[in-house]
């Protein structure tokens, strides 16, 4: 499965949630290529601080630009069983590229009328590059989802999400969780950061089941409201 995290607005927490996926997808043993084609290169510093701590599991990590991202995962695609594309926030030459070649387009966003003004063109750019490459699907996660939003604000997203299209949602509800930030300096995952706090693990193995279609139910305890035990 190739997975490209990318979007059209900054903070929305791609290479967040990039690393996360490898790293959740490498502690089931499969082979996982992380490629990181922002111009930020903040993936491929999370992966020089894990290989620097020699934490386990290990994710191989490769850089590209503009188009080379095709020919890179071209590459890499055949001693992968998985590869992670962190594509950036911004409509890019390495974004459209990523996209030719990509299952799945993952586009976290906030609950906030400001990301969810960048849907249309989310939507949009998924249907032009479907053109070249008519597998690809267009999935939005709810990303950086904070304690103190109410229940219904997150459904009014989700319900604006749906408007678009039907199913552009995937289902996947992230919280606004201290544990992102202080892992990534260190080159882990949250749930390797805060192995006690069971709520991150399951928040990020959900999201990879419904990308991945080993979970089908996108309803089955999705949370709609954070809890403040959950944004920490």
């Amino acid at each position: 499965m190739i997975l490209l995290f990318g979007g059209l607005k900054g903070g929305v927490g791609t290479s967040t949630l990039a690393v996360n996926s490898a790293v959740e997808l490498a502690s089931n043993g499969d082979n996982v290529w992380l490629i990181d084609c922002d111009h930020r290169k903040s993936a491929y510093q999370w992966h020089v601080m894990r290989q620097r701590a020699a934490h386990t599991p290990p994710i191989s990590c490769s850089v590209a630009n503009g188009r080379d991202v095709i020919q890179e995962t071209e590459k890499r695609s055949p001693q992968a069983d998985h590869i992670i594309i962190d594509a950036g926030n911004t409509e890019s030459v390495h974004l459209r590229a990523g996209l030719t070649v990509a299952d799945k387009f993952v586009a976290p966003i906030q609950p906030t009328q400001f990301d969810l003004w960048t849907l249309d063109s989310l939507h949009s750019l998924q249907q032009r590059a479907a053109q070249y490459n008519p597998k690809l699907s267009c999935n939005v996660v709810l990303n950086r989802v904070q304690a103190r939003i109410p229940g219904s604000q997150t459904e009014d997203a989700i319900s604006a999400i749906e408007e678009i299209q039907t199913g552009l949602f995937c289902g996947a509800v992230i919280a606004d969780n201290l544990a992102y930030q202080n892992s990534a300096m260190l080159g882990q995952a949250a749930k390797e950061w805060a192995p006690s706090d069971g709520k991150v693990a399951t928040e990020i193995l959900r999201m990879v089941g419904l990308l991945l279609g080993t979970l089908k139910t996108q309803d089955e305890g999705m949370p709609i409201h954070i809890s403040k035990d959950q944004a920490v």
